[in-house]
Parts: structure tokens; sequence; C-alpha cells
């Protein structure tokens, strides 16, 4: 029951504190009860109600009424409770700008406020009818408050002045409290489950268009990439048919088809109208629906359903609901696909027309493609075998047999009458007749002699790049012409320029016809298609032409080249082979003279004898290194796979040199790093071209010291490496150093001497051995050349 209204009228303070201990403990039962309650209330309206119930049982009170904020300075009326009535909860109730209203104190301060005598506190702009009762005197308003904005608002009235005190106020507040709290829950609740149901829904409908287009992309033809797109649609959107007409030239079709979901049955072919519904799909691009095609209403949406032009559908399909969406491509309408419920009315909602939508923007590429495929299916394998025919040009004789054949093509597929292929001339400045068909007399001569840029159809259409259309008999510029085609009836003429790579004139074809018609988009395509045709022959004619020149050039200067290296080498070889014998003869006998074979010798006599034998012995070194070459360059030059023992190898090549080096006082000191790896490869010729890098080494440092280093390579291999203190030399400006006969520079070469073929040998071994070499060197500082060979030799002798 409701209780008396709570009114300060004792003057006695433990009379009041006394008052206020009762009223306390009559309220907070009631109110930690629907703080319970609120606890597991769902949804916002039972919320609502639970709060208006307690307010009801401690306020004696002629009306309570809710709001929610509707933007800012907004309320919106959500629930009402009369006295002894019911609880009413309100989805579109009327909304109210809070400031210079009642509610307004309380939204500023965020704290209840009360109005004992509201007639007189409150102006008649201030005071909401709606939100109070109807004769309302005493009025207590108490905000919803969440993170210090107001949410909502409680407003409580009666119809006596003076119903509220402070006790009522702090009731109120701690209520309104609560709802706040529990309203922020239930909200929060609710966008964090509708967040996740459309994130659900958005992913699932992109898991639909994706299974969709990829059947769709894998269907062999038109017919069964509609089949497809008709089963998927109809898993996610079940109906009785979906139906499709399709746009040609920007008419819709006067024949709708109708499949049948989960039936691979051939589809109805219905001859019904373009209503004047359905013509909004096409014009507006928007989809459109009927929810009861037999309904006959005036002045209504479903009356043009059921339409006297929509009967073929309701006859042949026994169609009651409908809804059709547009195919839309490139902002041109490719077709209309629809969904037809035969069963039962049915009403179509804003997500079922949104997917279908996807779904029509989807596959409308594939429509556009498989259009375009039924269009041109009737010449697609002409066109095959005209690009292999154009694509195989490589004579005059093929050029002809290519154009002519893409002409017969092209003026079958045009109805021309007359026809004409006329190839451009740079050197001339004319078009001259390439081939032809069925051309009259006149002006058969007139394309064989030629014309030029100035005619007014073919050049005009070389000159502009572009298809250009003449109507012969009343075009001015076109008399001559016109003359002479007259008398066989011709009077249009087609020209469209032959192109190649960047724009490129190679002629024009052009076709004669006795009407004259514009030309659409399409078949300036088409023409194109037909003239590239005629262009890849023409290039490729011309390619084939100066690539043979090239061929010939180049096979020319191979062959000379390849001459010029086989006299080389047989020159190197013999000269080589020549001097070996009387090398080895000297130093035979040098040798024999030092071992006192032909008496002893005195002092100056053994050095000059050594002075032979050394001279010698650098001689014949050399013409082992032009062996060597000539072996290599003639690939006559095996190599031999085995484990190489670094520290043998390093040691025999150091040997080699030791003499000369001390000679100049130059020390060799030898590093091979612990974890250099095992590698397979030819040790002898590691020997050789280590020899030989030291042996530059030696020749080009005149004080200091040599260090040799074998260490690992990061690719897994072995490095090997040679620094001096020599001259050193800026390795930038000696590219070809590895070169067959180079060195730094002449005044180097008086004073060092040398073939400058070691460094050459050692380059081609390295390289046989499938490594890398290379120097780095700065003037006055020394040089550092290197090898690296990696874990096995590729392709060697084993």
């Amino acid at each position: 029951m409701p209780r008396p209204a709570m009114k300060r009228t004792g003057t006695d303070s433990q009379a009041d504190e006394h008052k206020r201990a009762v009223q306390t403990a009559h309220v907070l039962p009631q109110i930690a009860q629907l703080a319970r309650e609120l606890n597991n209330a769902e949804p916002l309206s039972e919320s609502f109600r639970l709060a208006f119930d307690a307010l009801s049982k401690l306020f004696c009170a002629d009306a309570f009424r809710a709001t929610t904020s509707a933007g800012e300075d907004r309320q919106q009326l959500c629930a009402t409770l009369e006295r002894e009535g019911q609880f009413t909860f309100l989805t579109d109730g009327e909304a109210a700008r809070v400031s210079h209203t009642m509610l307004e104190r309380a939204a500023r301060r965020l704290a209840p406020v009360i109005f004992n005598n509201a007639q007189a506190e409150l102006t008649s702009s201030e005071l909401l009818i709606s939100l109070v009762s109807a004769g309302a005197q005493s009025i207590l308003c108490a905000p919803l408050v969440t993170e210090a904005k107001v949410t909502g608002m409680i407003i409580i009235s009666a119809e006596r002045a003076g119903a509220f005190n402070e006790f009522d106020m702090e009731v109120a507040g701690t209520i309104a409290s609560l709802l706040a709290a529990t309203t922020s829950r239930i909200a929060s609740s609710e966008t964090a489950t509708g967040a996740h149901e459309r994130e659900a829904a958005r992913r699932r409908e992109e898991t639909f268009i994706e299974q969709l287009l990829l059947g769709a992309r894998n269907a062999p033809d038109f017919d069964r990439f509609i089949q497809h797109t008709i089963d998927t649609l109809a898993r996610a959107l079940p109906s009785s048919f979906v139906v499709l007409r399709t746009v040609s030239f920007g008419r819709p079709e006067p024949v709708m088809r109708a499949w049948t979901p989960g039936h691979d049955r051939p589809p109805l072919e219905i001859h019904a109208p373009v209503s004047k519904m359905e013509r909004i799909v096409y014009t507006e691009q928007r989809p459109v629906t009927v929810e009861n095609m037999r309904e006959e209403s005036s002045n209504s949406v479903a009356s043009a359903g059921a339409s006297q032009e929509m009967r073929p559908l309701t006859e042949r399909l026994g169609a009651r609901s409908l809804v059709l969406a547009p195919v839309v491509y490139g902002g041109q309408t490719l077709a209309a696909i629809g969904l037809v419920e035969s069963d039962s009315q049915r009403q179509w909602t804003h997500e079922e027309q949104s997917l279908l939508m996807r779904v029509a923007g989807s596959i409308a590429p594939l429509i556009l493609n498989s259009q375009l495929h039924a269009r041109l299916r009737s010449y697609v394998e002409d066109l095959l075998t005209l690009l292999r025919l154009v694509s195989d040009v490589e004579t005059e004789a093929h050029l002809d047999r290519s154009l002519r054949a893409v002409l017969d093509s092209w003026s079958k597929l045009s109805s021309a009458d007359a026809s004409a292929v006329l190839k451009w001339d740079d050197e001339a400045q004319t078009l001259r007749l390439a081939a032809s068909k069925q051309l009259p007399t006149g002006i058969l001569e007139r394309y064989t002699q030629g014309v030029t840029l100035e005619d007014p159809v073919c050049g005009l259409a070389a000159k502009r790049r572009v298809g250009v259309v003449a109507d012969l008999a009343s075009e001015a510029r076109a008399a001559d012409l016109h003359a002479a085609v007259r008398w066989s009836g011709l009077r249009g003429a087609w020209a469209t320029p032959i192109l190649g790579q960047g724009n490129r004139l190679f002629g024009v074809v052009i076709t004669f016809a006795r009407l004259v018609a514009e030309v659409s988009a399409d078949e300036q395509r088409l023409a194109d298609l037909y003239a590239r045709l005629m262009g890849i022959a023409m290039q490729n004619m011309e390619r084939s032409r100066e690539g043979r020149t090239r061929l010939l050039a180049a096979q020319q200067m191979e062959e000379r080249v390849r001459q010029l290296d086989q006299h080389k080498m047989e020159f190197m070889s013999l000269i080589s082979h020549e001097m070996r014998t009387p090398l080895n003869a000297i130093i035979g006998y040098a040798q024999m003279l030092k071992d006192g074979f032909s008496g002893e010798l005195n002092e100056q006599q053994r050095a000059d004898v050594q002075t032979i034998a050394d001279s010698a012995d650098r001689l014949l070194s050399m013409v082992e290194e032009t062996l060597d070459l000539a072996r290599i360059d003639t690939e006559r030059f095996p190599v031999f796979m085995d484990t190489v023992a670094f520290d043998d190898v390093v040691r025999r090549a150091v040997a080699s040199v030791r003499t000369l080096a001390e000679a100049k006082g130059l020390g060799i000191t030898v590093h091979i790093s612990e974890e250099a790896p095992v590698i397979r490869t030819d040790p002898e010729r590691v020997r050789q071209i280590l020899t030989s890098l030291l042996s530059n080494a030696v020749k080009f440092t005149e004080a200091g010291s040599i260090q040799v280093e074998v260490e690992r390579d990061t690719s897994g291999g072995v490095q090997i490496s040679v620094h001096d203190t020599g001259i050193g030399f800026d390795a930038s400006a000696f590219p070809q150093i590895f070169e067959e006969f180079r060195q730094l520079d002449a005044s180097n070469t008086r004073v060092h001497g040398g073939s400058g073929l070691g460094l050459a040998v050692s380059k081609r071994l390295v390289e046989r051995l499938g490594g890398q070499i290379g120097v780095n060197s700065k003037p006055g500082e020394g040089s550092t050349f290197w090898f690296r060979l990696p874990p096995e030799i590729p392709d060697a002798d084993v």
C-alpha cells in the first residue's frame, strides 16, 4: 500500500531523528530488494518496471514517468505508470529539450530536485505536461547519471502541494542511481552483443560472397555460372525461384529466365514485358519489392506488382512476393536479379535486400564477362585462329595471307559489302592497298596508287588514330570517294586505324556498306580488336625482318671473333710448344755447368750461369702460363677433385717464392684458421693459383712483408688471401687487371717485367674450380688478392 506523504512538521530534534529512523527502516529493505532484482534484470523495459514498482510502494504520488537521453539536451519519454494503473514501456515516446524546462535544474546539478508548488515555481513553458499528472502541484525530478552525464530522468508528480521532502529526494536519488547503473550495464551488454552479431553476420556474408565468386569463376560457361549463383543464393535466401533478366545495348531483354533452386533443369523462359516497378531497377539502380503480387489496390507499390504487366510471372510461376536488385558495373545496368516466393506472402527484410544487392554487385563483373562471351562465342574460334596466324608472320607471304584472313573474318562479322586494308608507307607518306575484298574498280585503283593523310576517310582515321564514320553521299569532303563507288551502290564508309605499340601507325582498315548506320561503342571496340590483329601481323613482320638483319650481323661478328680467338690460341700454343724445347735445353745445360760437367767454374762464372738458369725458369713459367691459358680457352683443361690439405698446399706455394722473397728481405707469414672447412677441389690448381698470387706480391713489394690467410667463407667454402705491403694501386682504375697481358702501367712493366698472364690464368683457374677472385688495394699501402672456393667443384672429374 502507498504510504502517506512524509512531511517534517515537528520541531523536536529527537522526534525528527526517530521519525527518520523509522522511515529509513521502512525504505532500506525495499531498496535492497530492488538492487538485487535490478542486478539480474533484462531487458531494459524490465529494469524500468522493477524501478517503478518500488517507487509506487515508497511514494504516494499520482504519476511516475521515466525518460532516456535522445541526444544532446533532449530527453525522450520511455516509461509511464499512473496511480493504480499499468506500467507502459515506450520506444517512440515524445522527446523534449531539457534546457528551460523543469528538468533543467536536475540535469545541471546532477542531483534530484523538488517543486512542491509547481504551478507557482514553474512557468507554463517550463512545465512539461507530458511528463506529469494532469493537475500536478508537486514534482520530484531525479536524474539517471552515468560518468557525469545525464542518461535519463525519473519524474514523480502528485496533485497536492508540498507532497515531497528531502528524504524523498534521497530515496528517489538512490533508486535513480541503481537504475542508471542497470541501464548502463544493459546498454553495454546489448552493444557488445550487437557488435558480435553484426561481426558474425558480416563474416558469414563475406564467406558466402567468397564461395559464390569462387564457384562462379570455376564455372565453364554462362549457364553453369548462373546455376551456381542460383543455388548459392538460394541457400542463403531460400525462395521458390530465382529470376534474371539481362540488358543488351541499354535495353532489357524481352525474356526473363527463372531457375528452380537445387535443380539442374534448364530455366523457364518467360516472355514478360518490363513493368513500371521493374523499370525502377534499371533506371534508378535500386532494389524494389512486392509483398503481395495478387493484391489489387490502388495507389500502392503492391498494385504495380499486381498490374497486367506482371501477370506472366503470377501465371507461370505462381508468384506472390518478389524482390529485384540491379546488377551494375561501371555505372551501367547489366541485368536484374531477383527472388520469387510462390507459396505464401513474404516481407523482404532490409538484411535480405542488402545481401541480394551484395550478390548482384559481386557477380556484376562475371555477368559482364559472360555477356561478352555470349556475344563473341560465335567467332571466338576465328579470333584464336587468326591470332595464331598473325603471331607466326615472318615473311611477306605470311603477312599477305594473315591480312586476307583477318579481313575475311571482319567482313563477315560486320556484314561489309566491301573492305580493304591499307598499309602505311613511312617513306612515301602514303597509305597503299595491302588486301581487299569486293572493292569496286574505281576505289581499287585509287588505293593501289595510294592515298595521303588528306584522304577524307582513311587519312582522317590515320591522323586522329580513331575510328571515322562517313556518309559518302551527303558529305562534301567525300565527293571524290563517293564518285568512285557510286555505281556499286556503296554509301557508308567506316575506317579504323591499325596501330602498334606506342600508338604507332601501321595502316587503316576500311569497310564500305550500302547503308549508313551509327557505330556503337561495342562495335568500335570490336573493329579495334580486328585492327589490332592486323597490327600484330605487320609488327611481327617488321620485327622478323629486323631480327633477321640483326641475327645475320651477329652471326658474322661471332664467326669473326671465333676465328680470331682460334688464331690467337693456335699461335700461343704453337709459340709455347716451340719455346719449351730450347728453354728446357738451356735450363739443362745451365744445370750441367753448375754441377761441373764441363769443369769447375769460378764465382763470376757460377753467378752468370745462375742468371741464365733463373731467366730461363722465368721464361719457362711464362710459357707454361700461356699454355694453361690456351688449354682453358679451348676447354681442354681437366681438374681433379680431392680433399685439400691447406698446410701442405700453402707450404709448397710459399717454398716456390721464398728464395726471391728472402733476396728482397721480405718475410712471409702464414695463418690457417681453425675454422677453415675441409673442401674437395683440385689441390694442385689451388697451389698454382696461390703461387701466382705470391709471385705477384713478391714482384711488386720492395719492403715489408707478405701474409697468407686461409679462413672460412660466409657461404660455407674457404677464402684464401695474400696481403702485401707493396706499391698498391687504385683498383677502380684497373677493372681489366685480370685480363690477358695486363699490368699496371708501362713503367712498372719495365721495372718488374712479366707477361701479364699470371692473374688472367689465376682467374680462369678459380672460375674453373667454381670460385671467385678479387683484389682490394690502395696506392702506397699495398694490395690484398683473394679467391674463394666452394666446398666442392661443380662437374669435376673425381
